[in-house]
């Protein structure tokens, strides 16, 4: 049996990170993309995820950085993603530069958005299973996981599964707690885990950076 650790959505949080890395178990870590954004750290993260060797895919906030490119974004993220480009140090922003859109191991794919674009779909709990279904099927796996909507969830669909560990450095499920996911290859399942960590140490490191001040006001409410 492989146990496979699955992260996403870390967006900078290194406090977040810590702690889910200090309680997972797992024989190797998947990441469902955005290591940056938001959060006060986007350069420890991508060192602690190098060390690590966590394998990872490109975020949109990843990739918008990595561009400088912030259009769609609302306006506190767009702030977020200019700072983080003057910040980003050299080596970390190779390591970015270098993630695909798409990872696969054994009878697992995982993407950011979808299959079917990779970087900004939100597939969502509320995602109907037939959508489900194309995905799994266009994944060319047997279980796929996705990031990008912060909100965990997992679906049993045609024998497989398609499954959402929820944000590790910004939850917006209600729940502020860090999230993260165990997948077992073998049995086909798919499990939430949540774990405490320091917000008034994250929430404080935002504001010193003189980022915007609802990024640290939501980590303590997970919306």
């Amino acid at each position: 049996m492989v146990t496979v650790g699955v992260i996403s959505d870390v967006h900078g949080n290194l406090h977040a990170l810590e702690a889910v890395l200090d309680v997972m178990e797992a024989d190797l870590i998947l990441c469902a993309g955005d290591l940056i954004g938001y959060g006060a750290f986007p350069n420890e993260v991508v060192d602690l995820v190098r060390r690590k060797g966590i394998r990872c895919v490109r975020g949109n906030h990843d990739d918008a950085v990595l561009r400088n490119e912030f259009e769609w974004f609302n306006s506190y993220a767009a702030e977020a993603g200019r700072w983080c480009v003057k910040a980003l140090g050299g080596p970390q922003r190779s390591f970015l530069e270098d993630l695909p859109v798409r990872l696969a191991f054994r009878d697992v794919a995982v993407f950011h958005g979808s299959p079917v674009r990779p970087l900004r779909e939100y597939v969502t709990p509320g995602t109907p299973l037939a959508h489900l279904k194309e995905h799994l099927e266009a994944s060319g796996a047997k279980m796929l996981v996705l990031g990008h909507t912060h909100a965990p969830f997992v679906t049993h669909v045609n024998g497989g599964l398609v499954a959402n560990p929820g944000s590790v450095g910004q939850p917006r499920d209600g729940d502020e707690r860090a999230s993260y996911g165990v997948l077992d290859t073998e049995g086909m399942s798919f499990t939430v885990h949540r774990v405490h960590y320091d917000v008034e140490a994250a929430a404080k490191a935002i504001t010193e950076a003189e980022l915007p001040s609802r990024l640290a006001e939501r980590l303590f409410v997970g919306r």
